[in-house]
């Protein structure tokens, strides 16, 4: 993965371009490609930033993009139905891509939250996103006011989820971090 990663720039998605995700995808656009999905139509507001867009209505479109990366920047409210209705297409993109190579499994994108709660995402992304989908739990501790002259600075919590198909247990980096008190 890094090395692919070296040779290239990122190829950032972005899930839900509303507030928070186009605050998000004008700072990933200075460093790689980026490439945003929502409900609404944001084509003129994507194309002011150099972001590519596709709607939400296809999902296989956005998935052919070749996203390394695919940041939710969307609510709680539609966190779960967002994670079930994508998991589906981030399997068939997956068995789609296996078959290109002939039958080898590649690793997925990965999948990373920005809520502001954990526990529940965490969750709902290892009960439904594809096995080949590694997952970052993040908390940005700022937003578009406080990031508005960059996240310099700024407070940023994740939570290694799943990498490789290998799930983090969190209780148990908890319990390392105790024992060496």
């Amino acid at each position: 993965k890094l090395s692919a990663l070296r040779d290239r720039p990122l190829t950032i998605g972005v899930v839900g371009f509303g507030r928070f995700g186009q605050f998000i995808a004008k700072t990933f656009a200075k460093y790689g490609r980026v490439v945003a999905t929502s409900r609404s139509d944001y084509t003129a507001i994507a194309n002011k930033m150099n972001v590519t867009y596709v709607p939400l209505s296809d999902p296989e479109a956005f998935l052919a993009e070749k996203l390394d990366v695919i940041v939710l920047a969307v609510s709680i409210l539609s966190f779960d139905s967002t994670v079930r209705d994508f998991a589906k297409y981030l399997k068939a993109d997956s068995e789609r891509r296996a078959k290109e190579m002939g039958g080898i499994s590649l690793p997925g994108p990965l999948i990373v939250d920005v809520l502001s709660v954990k526990e529940h995402p965490r969750q709902v992304m290892l009960d439904l996103l594809p096995p080949d989908c590694d997952i970052l739990c993040t908390h940005p501790m700022f937003g578009p006011d406080s990031g508005a002259n960059g996240w310099h600075g700024l407070n940023f919590v994740y939570e290694r989820t799943r990498i490789d198909g290998v799930i983090l247990d969190p209780s148990a980096a908890e319990a390392d971090k105790d024992d060496s008190d």
